[in-house]
């Protein structure tokens, strides 16, 4: 559990935040659980056990087979301990939490850029315009 201390009031907030609460809460275009989830669906694993006769397994997680998003991996120390099963079983559980936290990145991400997009302001020469401050009504690439 995450334990957030508040400077301001003082408060420890442990209370978890839910998708609901996100979803009531919102007022933009976000990034939702079930996007994620439906991703999640279309991810694909391939297995790699004891590369160079190492105790290692490594799980790699690909969107649609093709688009690399992560790798998860265990070990064990001694050799007698190597148990196939366990070993992708954890790799796997890993890559899965590290291919879903690189999802919401990666849609972050683009959901950023779409609206940045769309919201772009553009000088008078028609040129997408990087200096502009919108709330104050004026472009510091602008001779006016």
């Amino acid at each position: 559990m995450l334990f957030i201390l508040n400077k301001e009031r003082n408060i420890k907030m442990t209370k978890p935040v839910t998708e609901q609460e996100l979803a009531e809460k919102a007022v933009a275009p976000r990034v939702t659980k079930a996007d994620i989830d439906a991703l999640m669906a279309r991810v694909t694993y391939t297995v790699e056990q004891r590369p160079g006769g190492t105790t290692s397994t490594f799980v790699h997680a690909f969107l649609d087979g093709k688009f690399f998003l992560a790798t998860g991996f265990s070990a064990c120390v001694n050799a007698e301990n190597f148990n196939a099963d366990i070993g992708e079983r954890m790799a796997r559980g890993n890559a899965e939490k590290h291919a879903e936290n690189k999802l919401w990145e990666l849609e972050g991400y683009r959901l950023f850029t779409a609206q940045v997009q769309q919201n772009e302001k553009y000088c008078s020469d028609e040129r997408p315009c990087v200096n502009c401050f919108a709330d104050q009504g004026k472009c510091l690439d602008s001779p006016i």
